[in-house]
């Protein structure tokens, strides 16, 4: 299945029209110094812009990143993937945010993504703010327990910077003076995913009495007549409605949440994900897409209503008039008084944690290759149950395995 004529599609059909292909790596203008942002803008404006780059996968891509799953490849496309970008200047520093539709990005990648921003922009890396939606219903990075489809995720990440560049580029020239506000609601389609059996075994499931945090905060920018330009959803929650028995490549609720946003307020939509470790959707791990999009559409409606109640310009209430009626009518207007902040901050701070003992990564290895042949024997057997349970042995083995690896590289 596939969905056309969304914002997102519109944005990027515009982008291939302009001649700048989302799959090729765009030629930029040179960057804006204080002068000509002063000269477009009016001293002391906040000024920013959006745009979109399609990054679906293809079909046929490794999909299985479930350790319960029995197919490897895509099977086909729920709704598009986007690399969504919102520009931020305020004469003096510029800042690009990006919405990612993928599960997470590995440090190599996330630096040739920011290396390839600052290149064709001069945005510094450390003022490019990625975020990943952290869809599981994507392709995964190449692991040793996949075979089948591995051969095109290369390709594919490979790609990804050039989109975002476009993306950025796109925000970039759609730049304009704006304001901005913000505001929180509530929505309650995630619960604490921590939940233990009698016996004391922990395992990722619904837990009613564990914290979690429903509240859902929501940005907006608006153009000097009101119009949307962004709007920017944080929440908390792991998207991982769909599961194993999903075949269908999907960017899982978020996806559904921006557009839900998108066709009731305008503008883009950009997800930025929350403090998600232990908070999961309340329906998890099925197979059907259409539970995803429920969701999804909960969270845009509540996103949606905070929004439209969002007035970046602080005002004050005055009473013109008491006209006589039926019943007399207050007649109000609410006056402006003043402009909203427009200081542009960045601020970044990297936090350590301390990690768990890894076994020696020998052992892990020779536990791994030992899984990995015992799976490619089990797939032979056609019988799903028991490829199920040597998928989960080979990629608990394969994430021992990494996180050892990635120790001994400190």
């Amino acid at each position: 299945m596939s969905s056309a004529g969304s914002p997102g599609e519109d944005a990027y059909q515009a982008a291939a029209a302009r001649g700048s292909d989302p799959g090729q790596r765009s030629v930029l203008p040179c960057p804006m110094n204080q002068a000509q942002h002063t000269e477009r803008n009016g001293p002391g404006m906040l000024n920013a812009g959006v745009g979109r780059t399609d990054i679906t996968p293809p079909v046929g891509i490794a999909h299985a990143g479930w350790g319960a799953a029995v197919h490897e490849r895509a099977e086909g496309v729920d709704m598009p993937f986007y690399c969504t970008a919102l520009y931020l200047s305020d004469g003096k520093r510029e800042v690009a945010v990006l919405d990612i539709d993928i599960c997470f990005l590995a440090t190599d990648l996330d630096q040739e993504v920011r290396d390839a921003i600052t290149r064709e922009t001069g945005i510094p890396g450390d003022h490019v703010r990625l975020s990943t939606t952290h869809t599981h219903a994507g392709t995964q990075f190449a692991n040793e327990w996949q075979e089948l489809g591995t051969e095109l995720i290369e390709p594919y990440l490979s790609g990804l910077p050039a989109r975002a560049v476009t993306a950025v580029a796109e925000a970039r020239l759609e730049a304009r003076p704006v304001r901005v506000g913000s505001g929180v609601g509530e929505c309650r389609i995630n619960v604490n995913r921590r939940p233990a059996t009698p016996e004391g075994r922990l395992f990722t499931g619904r837990n009613w009495d564990g914290f979690v945090d429903h509240e859902v905060v929501v940005m907006a920018v608006d153009d000097l007549e009101g119009n949307p330009v962004a709007t920017v959803v944080n929440y908390p929650c792991h998207p991982t409605v769909l599961g194993p028995a999903n075949r269908l490549l999907s960017p899982d609720y978020p996806g559904h949440m921006r557009r839900t946003v998108e066709q009731n307020v305008g503008g883009l939509c950009l997800f930025a994900q929350g403090a998600a470790g232990n908070q999961g959707p309340v329906d998890t791990f099925v197979g059907d897409v259409e539970v995803a999009r429920r969701l999804g559409k909960r969270l845009g409606i509540e996103a949606a209503r905070v929004r439209l109640e969002i007035d970046p310009v602080p005002r004050r209430e005055r009473l013109l008039e008491i006209v006589p009626s039926g019943a007399d009518l207050g007649m109000y207007e609410d006056e402006p008084t003043g402009e909203p902040d427009a200081t542009l901050r960045v601020v970044n701070e990297i936090i350590e944690l301390p990690a768990k003992e890894i076994p020696p990564l020998e052992g892990l290895r020779a536990d791994l290759e030992h899984r990995l042949a015992e799976l490619r024997e089990t797939r032979r057997t056609g019988d799903d149950a028991t490829i199920k349970a040597a998928v989960s042995r080979a990629k608990k083995a394969g994430i021992a395995h990494w996180m050892a690896r990635l120790a001994s590289e400190g």
